[in-house]
């Protein structure tokens, strides 16, 4: 035992050597993180402390990929949007003074509208809606179960944005409460108990899903021409730690099943 130890360590410094001073610091501080809060129990302050610092290093929004499916909304919901952009602009020329808080409101409905073409999208690909929302316009814009069964089914999670709007950041000065990231995973769990306790329908199914990993995240942007964009959403960090990947690899076939479902409707029908 004693030799394969040391045959084990002299190939390991062999690797060291090799590395800059800044690799080797950066590689030892990711394994420690990584071990501490996969293999060891924070029993201590310093365990503690360090299990933060992954929370952290981990608290960020995910990387978003197009998926290469789009959508033009439907006709009348086109003519919605037109009418919007005439009515701030409007608004605008009458109380220039104000433009900033009109905008600010008419961007609200502008994001409801996009919500809702997103929907409309999901929908034609057959998906059933659940509420999504915890409080007022927070939590999840769209909400859906596929496949429910006692035993088999995942939780689908979509985030919507308008025009130039982007996934946002949240600062975390406490990492064990943050929310982090806007889809981030942890940003996810949190909403999550807190839309299970409002006692929606199937939630001890879709807790258990979403504590497992069961589900699909993905983002559809909708541009100021009304054209629904599906992006796929992938957490920055995981490169060396295994369970984010398995995470992100049970993840990407829930997201081949939804984007194949979505592109399966285009286009739209104009009802």
């Amino acid at each position: 035992m004693n030799e394969v130890k040391e045959s084990l360590y002299e190939k390991i410094s062999g690797k060291i050597k090799i590395l800059t001073m800044r690799k080797q610091l950066l590689k030892v501080l990711g394994l420690l993180l990584v071990f501490n809060a996969f293999f060891l129990t924070t029993a201590n302050s310093s365990s503690q402390e360090l299990r933060e610092e992954l929370i952290t290093w981990k608290c960020t929004v995910p990387l978003t990929v197009y998926a290469e499916v789009q959508i033009p909304a439907r006709d009348n919901e086109k003519k919605e949007l037109s009418q919007l952009l005439k009515e701030e602009k409007i608004a605008i020329g009458r109380d220039p003074q104000n433009a900033r808080r009109i905008q600010s409101s008419y961007n609200t409905k502008y994001g409801k509208w996009a919500e809702k073409c997103s929907n409309s999208w999901f929908t034609e690909a057959n998906f059933k809606a659940y509420v999504g929302k915890t409080t007022g316009d927070q939590g999840f814009d769209g909400f859906y179960i596929v496949n429910y069964s006692p035993v088999q089914h995942f939780v689908v999670i979509n985030e919507v944005k308008f025009n130039k709007a982007r996934l946002t950041k949240d600062k975390c000065s406490n990492p064990v409460k943050c929310r982090c990231g806007q889809m981030s995973r942890n940003w996810i769990e949190n909403n999550a108990d807190k839309l299970t306790n409002k006692g929606i329908q199937y939630k001890q199914e879709i807790q258990q899903a979403i504590q497992q990993g069961n589900y699909s995240r993905s983002l559809i942007n909708v541009d100021i021409e009304g054209n629904l964009y599906l992006f796929k959403l992938m957490d920055q960090y995981c490169l060396g730690t295994r369970t984010c990947q398995q995470l992100q690899y049970k993840e990407n076939g829930y997201f081949e099943v939804v984007k194949n479902a979505l592109a399966s409707v285009v286009p739209l029908s104009n009802s």
